[in-house]
């Protein structure tokens, strides 16, 4: 068990490292948009999720409508692919084989004993 848990923390430090680590933001306001937006200045991939159809287009469109975040600053990283914003709650698939080093471990619910 510790042999799996200091593989996937050395996984989890090179994707953070690399920026291939992807970053997701739950809700898209005062907080969570300029969050968003540090990272995907850091250079990571960006995805925001917000309950607002409005606040999702409105970011795909590299309008910000939070002070802090000028459109100047989100337009281009929405432009570079790096940030992105969906209200679109469907479930995800949360593992597929060409994702996960671990599919034992994701494939399947936890259940109560």
């Amino acid at each position: 068990m510790w042999e799996n848990t200091r593989v996937m923390r050395a996984i989890l430090e090179e994707k953070i490292r690399t920026r291939a680590a992807r970053v997701g933001i739950v809700g898209l306001g005062y907080v969570g948009l300029p969050l968003a937006v540090e990272f995907a200045r850091a250079g990571f991939s960006v995805t925001g999720i917000d309950i607002s159809q409005e606040k999702a287009r409105r970011v795909n469109a590299g309008d910000s409508y939070v002070g802090d975040v000028p459109s100047a600053t989100l337009g281009p990283l929405v432009e570079s692919g790096k940030l992105r914003a969906t209200s679109d709650f469907r479930p995800w698939p949360i593992w597929t084989p060409s994702t996960s080093a671990y599919p034992h471990r994701c494939a399947r619910p936890k259940t109560r004993t």
